[in-house]
């Protein structure tokens, strides 16, 4: 049950292909988030269901990056590429590619927005 200020939103987050996210973020200039989890992890699955139903997260993901879902299990190579240990884990890459910040772990609703608007003002500079 999410609390305080962040309500559960009719809006859906916008996921985008793995294949289309670099081209998309090329085009529109728009940061990408690579969400790691997998179908069986706990943590994942509370993330799905209170941080990515919380309407001012879903605002902000669909208005400043392309976001892509990534299931572990079916690309452990590009996982290995980025070092996951754990999942969820969220990667925020450029427009073109780099990582500007690699966060392992569960992320409740207010702290996953205190980093999207980190991200935002420090362009992509700030570590969490």
């Amino acid at each position: 049950m999410l609390m305080g200020v962040f309500t559960v939103s009719a809006e859906t987050l916008n996921w985008t292909p793995l294949e289309k996210a670099l081209e998309t973020a090329g085009t529109s200039g728009k940061k990408i988030y690579y969400y790691f989890y997998t179908p069986t992890c706990p943590w994942c699955k509370t993330m799905a269901e209170e941080t990515f139903s919380a309407e001012k997260v879903i605002t902000k993901l669909n208005a400043d990056f392309i976001s892509v879902k990534i299931n572990v299990v079916e690309t452990r190579d590009l996982a290995r590429r980025f070092g996951l240990e754990t999942v969820p884990t969220s990667v925020f890459l450029s427009p073109e590619g780099t990582v500007l910040l690699n966060r392992p772990g569960y992320l409740p609703p207010e702290k996953f927005l205190e980093m999207l608007e980190g991200l935002k003002e420090k362009n992509g500079k700030q570590a969490f």
